[in-house]
């Protein structure tokens, strides 16, 4: 169950990250890159805080 509710999460998040992507890329490129860079290392270390657990 733990790992269906991981992957739920990590889809929504996957969306949010892509929206968010979206929104920033056409306010600004540069703000995009910088926003999604964020993002991965933000998504990397939840991961490396679930593998720990």
């Amino acid at each position: 169950m733990a790992r269906t509710t991981h992957t739920s999460l990590s889809v929504v998040l996957a969306g949010a990250m892509l929206m968010l992507t979206a929104a920033l890329a056409l306010s600004g490129a540069a703000l995009g890159l910088v926003a999604t860079a964020g993002i991965v290392v933000a998504l990397a270390g939840l991961v490396q805080v679930g593998r720990g657990r």
